[in-house]
């Protein structure tokens, strides 16, 4: 079977953070029973809430106070924002990179292409695992660089924009199915990784069009796709 996209280059590949190119070490259930807490404590009910992530659970639960009060709104998220940033610098100082993911950076580099990373992480935290980040990457978007994040499209768009490649020349990899979903939003070939949390078979039936390993094996991939 021909590979989707056959005959065109890659020239740059986009990459997640947290359990794509890191351990993902931050348990999110726990974050957003926190989060419902301080939502029911302004009460609003969680079930009234139809947001499914926990960005998005934070947003619609502001734009529902904006109605009531301005001043209760950002009294919420600013709460909500300090409660999520902890939590996440936590989770990064007990966290470390994937093995082979410097090496696999720097292969890419070498072999001429560019190298995106995204985050809905907070910048901190992520530069607490990876200080150096930029060194291995051409550009860098956590959640504090754009509007939207993924899976909105703007997030990736932003991206290939600033980086000056088509979607047709790009590649999205990443361990969660909201990273597929946002790279086929932009018309992009996707690949998923598993070693976050989720399978092959949900990583599959969101559209992936290659599973691997781990992003370790990802300079393998390319080298098959620019044949």
């Amino acid at each position: 079977m021909a590979d989707k996209g056959e005959g065109q280059m890659i020239k740059a590949v986009i990459l997640d953070f947290d359990g794509t190119l890191a351990v993902l070490n931050i348990d999110f259930s726990v974050i957003k029973e926190e989060i419902f807490s301080l939502i029911e404590k302004y009460d609003v009910a969680r079930e009234s809430l139809r947001e499914k992530y926990l960005l998005e659970i934070i947003d619609e639960a502001y734009s529902i106070l904006l109605k009531r009060e301005r001043h209760l709104a950002e009294q919420f998220r600013e709460k909500a924002q300090r409660i999520l940033v902890e939590k996440e610098l936590e989770a990064a100082s007990k966290t470390r990179l994937l093995p082979g993911v410097e090496s696999m950076l720097r292969k890419l580099k070498a072999a001429g292409l560019k190298v995106g990373i995204v985050t809905r992480n907070c910048d901190r935290a992520v530069r607490r695992v990876f200080p150096h980040i930029e060194s291995l990457c051409d550009i860098f978007l956590s959640r504090d660089s754009v509007k939207m994040v993924k899976p909105d499209p703007h997030h990736l768009a932003t991206l290939l924009d600033r980086l000056g490649v088509s979607v047709r020349h790009a590649i999205m990899v990443g361990d969660h199915p909201m990273d597929i979903l946002a790279g086929r939003r932009v018309g992009m070939r996707t690949a998923g990784v598993l070693t976050g949390r989720n399978t092959e078979d949900e990583l599959m039936e969101r559209g992936a069009d290659y599973i691997l390993k781990s992003a370790s094996q990802l300079t393998r991939l390319v080298k098959r796709l620019n044949r």
